[in-house]
């Protein structure tokens, strides 16, 4: 579908130049867009990079009240299973031995990519926007602390 849009786009004369997707240790089909966005210098904006909160942490326990899933969000409800809070927790234990939080975890493992420009992370208390923050600079990625990640995420 990328190969696709970005002939047409060629083909008209318009240059690609970022490619808004969804992204995130739990939603990797970006990723098949890696070497095409190489091949034609575009970057790549992770949208969703907390899977709608998912990431976070905040469902571990079940979906609290107040949260978006508890509003009756059909598509958040779809996103959210079992198997991706199992992940979570196993994924909240690395973040606590480097240090972090789980979200600063998340984002930051997709800013590490050389095809990823941006992530759209929204905010909406001080410790969340921190925790945004504290990304940019996070690069605490052993190769052993990437192969922890990557098990975790492709089981």
């Amino acid at each position: 579908m990328a190969a696709q849009m970005t002939l047409a786009l060629k083909e008209r004369g318009v240059p690609l130049l970022i490619n808004q997707l969804r992204y995130s240790m739990l939603d990797r089909r970006a990723e098949n867009c890696f070497d095409l966005a190489e091949e034609q210098g575009f970057g790549i904006i992770a949208f969703s990079p907390l899977e709608q909160g998912i990431l976070t942490g905040k469902y571990n326990k079940g979906i609290p009240p107040g949260s978006r899933a508890s509003d009756k969000n059909a598509y958040l409800q779809s996103r959210f299973d079992q198997n991706k809070v199992n992940k979570v927790i196993e994924l909240e234990i690395i973040a606590a031995e480097l240090g972090t939080s789980m979200a600063t975890l998340a984002l930051s493992w997709l800013l590490r990519s050389k095809n990823v420009c941006s992530v759209l992370a929204g905010a909406s208390t001080i410790e969340q926007i921190e925790q945004n923050h504290n990304a940019v600079s996070f690069n605490n990625f052993s190769d052993d602390t990437l192969k922890k990640i990557e098990a975790v995420i492709s089981a």
